[in-house]
């Protein structure tokens, strides 16, 4: 992984004084006779454009959402037959490690030399968010070594092929540093004043954020490692003066953008330009069987049926005969209907979904029951989106009540996280491949037959070159790069 050297520290922080904002971009200025390191806030903002660019768009929304079977293209169907591009998957590796990590950690030794508590947690906070993407994509990955012997000051070269950490210890650490990031945080001093696309500064919420992120890698491990993830929820639950989480969805981690050059959606962007996919059979004909209302802000009918008088919606089949653009549905207004639109590193309603869970294995919760935190996450997932809930609740796929067993309210608490997380593709992903719920199925015709689903994302060509040997030792056991060998806390 060859990527600590001193022309790629100089681009990245001219890039970050370019490109790091969208409201603030003509507010935040540099000196121009100093290349050598840009203002935090500039580099800050650099840092959230790309990891929610990288892990939403590129990787969510290019590969997760299709391996998750919640999009399916009628044209280039490649990431539907578990065949992204090399190019694709080297983007987001070379995007995480050596753009969004490297500058992530800048921040963090900055902010420790200056005497920034706030600054130092919110890179944490985001350095942790990159890292568990890079590990639930493709498992052992450069962790503890990855960063090791960089100087952001003078550009010295750090350990060019590092050693890959196995993922129990990743979680391990990345536990760790949530927890120290949240005894940082202290809003009477260190104000974030620009950069900040999440917050806007808000330490409250950026608080809240880093421990419902805790909560979300305490679930990823609860069936490899239950007495961890029972003990560390319990700790976060029981202490909301001490662990403030998610409590309504305004306290959402979500980006939003502004309808200018340079400063739009790059998710939306892509979409509307190039129009090649939409929601797939696998969730229309979920959202349909339960008359979701959802269904109606996640897909638009097809543009035959709606010529026709008589609006429809028609999913196009994962990895199967490709549909012509006008039988299919198209995603829906809510989420590309607007340049400006956000998107989202996590949500009030999965926190709610995390809750159910823990509460459904009879864990401490508190006063939330699983019944109870279920049925709100449900309602603030419709909410998020001015939908109507109406009698959902009640039908009869969805209705708590009807699941008689503890092991028919985890698949209707999973089933119905998968859906809250659509948009947000490489979360369904993981929790898809953790719970194995919705039950979906290889795909028709898939690149790789009888093989199954895939588990994992094949390492890119880019880094298999320079770092063969680490590489090798990771995929040990590994077909095709996908199958085999699942993730170590992928144990259904």
């Amino acid at each position: 992984m060859k990527i600590f050297n001193k022309s790629v520290c100089l681009m990245l922080v001219v890039a970050a004084m370019l490109f790091g904002c969208t409201n603030d971009f003509d507010e935040i200025n540099s000196n121009p006779n100093n290349l050598t390191k840009a203002p935090a806030e500039n580099v800050l903002g650099n840092v959230i454009r790309r990891v929610v660019g990288t892990t939403q768009n590129t990787a969510g929304f290019g590969i997760s959402a299709h391996w998750t079977q919640h999009i399916a293209n009628f044209v280039f169907p490649d990431s539907d037959i578990y065949r992204p591009r090399d190019s694709n998957v080297g983007s987001v590796w070379s995007e995480l490690y050596s753009r969004v990590l490297i500058n992530a950690q800048i921040l963090i030794d900055d902010a420790k030399k200056d005497s920034r508590p706030n600054m130092q947690a919110i890179a944490t906070v985001l350095r942790v968010y990159a890292f568990q993407t890079a590990t639930d994509l493709w498992g052992d990955v450069p962790y503890s070594k990855a960063l090791q012997g960089f100087d952001s000051e003078t550009g010295q070269v750090g350990t060019l092929n590092p050693a890959y950490d196995k993922q129990q210890d990743i979680y391990t650490g990345l536990i760790a540093e949530l927890k120290a990031a949240n005894a940082l945080f202290d809003a009477s001093t260190d104000p974030i004043t620009k950069g900040d696309f999440l917050y806007g500064g808000n330490i409250a919420q950026w608080k809240k954020f880093c421990n419902s992120l805790l909560l979300r890698l305490y679930i990823r491990i609860s069936k490899a490692d239950p007495a961890t993830a029972q003990t560390g929820i319990a700790e976060v639950l029981s202490n909301p003066t001490q662990f403030p989480i998610f409590d309504s969805n305004s306290d959402d981690a979500q980006m939003a953008y502004v309808d200018e050059s340079g400063q739009r959606n790059p998710l939306i962007q892509g979409y509307n330009s190039n129009i090649n996919g939409g929601p797939s059979k696998t969730l229309i004909d979920y959202l349909v069987a339960r008359n979701d209302p959802r269904l109606a802000i996640y897909a638009n009918p097809t543009k035959e049926s709606k010529d026709a008088g008589t609006p429809e919606y028609v999913g196009q089949p994962s990895g199967g005969d490709l549909l012509a653009q006008s039988k299919v549905s198209l995603l829906g207004d809510a989420f590309v209907g607007n340049l400006a639109s956000p998107l989202y590193l996590q949500t009030y309603a999965e926190v709610l979904f995390i809750i159910a869970e823990a509460a459904n294995n009879g864990w401490n919760t508190g006063s939330w029951t699983a019944k109870q935190a279920y049925e709100e996450a449900i309602t603030q997932s419709v909410a998020k989106h001015s939908g109507t809930l109406g009698t959902y609740l009640t039908e009869a796929n969805v209705n708590f009540d009807n699941a008689a067993t503890t092991e028919a309210k985890a698949q209707l608490i999973a089933e119905q996280k998968w859906v809250a997380l659509f948009m947000q593709g490489n979360e369904a992903y993981a929790e898809q491949r953790r719970t194995d719920f919705p039950a979906l199925t290889e795909v028709p015709k898939s690149a790789f037959p009888g093989k199954g689903l895939p588990v994992r994302l094949f390492f890119p060509s880019s880094e298999a070159a320079v770092n063969t040997a680490n590489v090798n030792q990771a995929t040990t056991g590994v077909v095709d790069g996908l199958f085999g060998v699942k993730l170590w806390w992928d144990v259904q």
